[in-house]
């Protein structure tokens, strides 16, 4: 899960321009607050009628010695009032001396995917066409995910997510509220539990297995700047002790 969780945590700089919103942060990951396990990085461009992002993750300290990680990915597409509309998506990810790429587009209902080298299989079942056509990229969902609490500011509502194979959706739930120090932001914030609910692409599940899937917190800040509530902490229970990833930058502006 928290491997998950920093994987869709990434993106870099995009330029500015009139009249958009422009983010960027920068996360650090650890277990217990003590051990570093990775960084990434979301930064941004959403304007009145498209958005772009592009970015990386990694794996460091004694996380790498056993996952060495290393993530580029870009996403873009139209914005429609309050929605986000992906129509690319290109993911390179190395790992373990091994690598795979990932480039999916999107043109109405119909969603096309490259994959270097293909997956062994495509899960059971697979992704349905409709399940991709209606799900957001990745690195989209957190957006739309921060956009949704910056406007509503109520954690609430089910994001569905395709990643080229997989089909899960991200469920938010009111859990509290909180204070975040760090990485240039001081103040309130609100705390959502975040479910990870598998769909299809993956192998066969149990109910027992899908009942260990763990709840994990998420902090948004509030208020939002320019509509959009910067994702802060993302907190995940693991046998070795809570997970975190924690904003160490923070710049979110009209």
């Amino acid at each position: 899960m928290i491997r998950v969780a920093l994987c869709a945590f990434v993106g870099l700089l995009c330029a500015t321009s009139a009249n958009a919103e422009t983010v960027r942060l920068e996360y650090e990951a650890s277990v217990l607050n003590l051990v570093t396990l990775g960084r990434a990085g979301i930064s941004a461009r959403i304007d009145a009628s498209a958005y772009a992002a592009d970015g990386s993750v990694a794996t460091s300290g004694l996380a790498a010695l056993f996952d060495d990680t290393r993530i580029t990915v870009r996403a873009g597409g139209r914005v429609s009032g309050a929605a986000l509309g992906w129509t690319r998506y290109d993911l390179e990810h190395a790992y373990a001396r091994k690598s795979r790429n990932v480039a999916m587009r999107r043109a109405g209902a119909q969603v096309t995917s490259t994959i270097t080298p293909r997956f062994g299989d495509m899960g059971s079942p697979p992704a349905s066409p409709a399940q991709q056509a209606a799900s957001h990229d990745p690195l989209t969902a957190l957006l739309a995910m921060s956009r949704a609490i910056g406007r509503g500011r109520i954690c609430a509502g089910a994001f569905p997510v395709f990643d080229g194979r997989q089909h899960y959706q991200l469920v938010l739930s009111p859990a509290a509220r909180g204070r975040y120090r760090g990485g240039g932001y001081d103040g309130e914030a609100i705390v959502c539990a975040l479910r990870y609910r598998p769909v299809s692409g993956f192998k066969p599940m149990s109910a027992e297995e899908r009942a260990r899937i763990p709840e994990a917190r998420i902090w948004f800040a509030d208020p939002a700047v320019a509509g959009f509530a910067a994702p802060l902490r993302i907190a995940v229970p693991t046998p070795l002790g809570e997970g975190r990833i924690d904003v160490k930058r923070f710049e979110v502006r009209p």
